[in-house]
């Protein structure tokens, strides 16, 4: 019987595992590079338009894409690409509503684009079928904070602009990614360890954008969680924008904390708790507001849909409990069939099956090489360790 290592090498291959399925959802660069070059068409088709506000029309990414926090559907290969379209020489006096409907009416000139274009809230959106979807918002300068990257985008509900600032969110956001948790002297080591074994630094290190792996797992589960639960609570479900930035405020307090942390996993549950601690609530009329501020805008609000609907930010709690629940879950001393079905919690049975396939074939390789190892998070591998006789042999599941 193979005595497992301790605690801290368990929890730290935990966190490699988190890492490696979470890599596994990412859109690919061939993805990517579809989508950049089709949105790049679409900016060059917008600012060829013969209408004056068109003129010098610029495409940019914005949300998951330019944050690189992206993480596929489930189910499909479909994503969706948020793209600005920034048009400079629309003055602010012009109603948001003639902006947006002259981006449309530019999109729909090309048959290409009418064909698969759809009127959305904020957006214009091209679904590019069995590939992705462009979300085209149009912006126009925030003439009050023209010294920065604030812009202002229509919103037709209301039928008024409403401030926002990617590039300023990105920024602020990649800021906040920079920090690092304090890890004990042990976990340290096994990072250093890890990286003179492979070939390449691997996300383990957390200058690799811990923060970043936080929020796609949140989303990933968030997306698992809600996909069986009735239309009600799906639509209430929390939005990305309101996870990303509640990561990140929690992450930080994480960082700057003296407490040590053995691993990714312990960082993760850190910030999970903290998350709700950074959602402000006052009492208007006997009844709650909730702010969730946009630190790079004057006065947007992330959570202004919970002061209209208070069901949503009780749906946010059970999704943060929920996600808890799940990490907690992940315990350092259960068989591998029980890690994967927590696993299966977090991302769904798909990706964790391809993780397990995956590397059940490399444990496989690896013994007719005579290189298979001990591995702290189940039982066997083909990293570091120990030996194990060649006659022995790799059990997946409850046998």
């Amino acid at each position: 019987m193979v005595e497992l290592v301790d605690d801290v090498q368990r929890q730290f291959d935990v966190g490699n595992i988190l890492f490696s399925i979470c890599s596994d959802l990412e859109i690919t660069k061939t993805q990517q590079e579809r989508a950049e070059t089709s949105y790049h068409a679409v900016g060059k088709w917008l600012a060829d338009g013969q209408h004056p506000y068109l003129k010098d029309a610029e495409i940019y990414p914005q949300g998951s894409i330019r944050l690189k926090t992206t993480v596929k559907p489930i189910g499909n290969d479909e994503f969706d690409v948020d793209l600005v379209c920034h048009l400079p020489h629309v003055p602010a006096s012009i109603p948001a509503m003639e902006v947006y409907r002259i981006v449309g009416e530019r999109l729909a000139e090309k048959e290409t684009y009418k064909k698969i274009l759809k009127s959305k809230n904020r957006c214009w959106k091209l679904n590019y079928s069995g590939n992705f979807h462009l979300d085209i918002t149009p912006a126009i300068t925030d003439e009050e904070e023209h010294h920065t990257d604030s812009i202002e985008v229509p919103d037709k509900e209301k039928s008024c602009w409403k401030d926002s600032n990617p590039k300023g969110y990105a920024d602020w956001f990649g800021e906040y990614a920079k920090f690092k948790p304090k890890l004990s002297i042990k976990t340290v080591r096994l990072i250093e360890a890890k990286a003179q074994i492979e070939e390449l630094p691997d996300v383990s290190e957390p200058t690799k954008d811990w923060l970043r792996k936080i929020v796609q797992i949140c989303k990933r589960q968030r997306d698992v969680y809600y996909l069986e639960l009735p239309e009600e609570r799906k639509k209430r479900a929390p939005i990305s924008i309101i996870i990303t930035t509640l990561a990140a405020k929690a992450y930080k307090v994480v960082c700057l904390s003296n407490k040590e942390f053995n691993s990714f996993q312990d960082v993760f549950e850190a910030v999970i708790k903290e998350m709700p601690k950074h959602i402000h609530i006052k009492k208007v009329n006997g009844e709650p507001e909730f702010t969730i501020p946009n630190e790079t805008t004057k006065d947007e609000n992330f959570a202004e849909k919970w002061n209209q609907d208070n069901e949503r930010a009780l749906e946010f709690n059970r999704w943060q409990q929920s996600l808890l629940k799940s990490l907690q879950n992940i315990d350092k001393e259960m068989p591998v069939y029980q890690l994967k079905e927590s696993l299966d919690s977090i991302f769904g049975d798909t990706p964790v099956k391809r993780y397990f396939d995956a590397d059940i074939k490399n444990v496989n390789q690896s013994r007719n090489s005579n290189t298979l190892k001990i591995s702290a998070a189940v039982g066997v591998g083909a990293s570091s360790g120990n030996a194990v006789p060649k006659n022995q042999f790799y059990m997946d599941g409850k046998g």
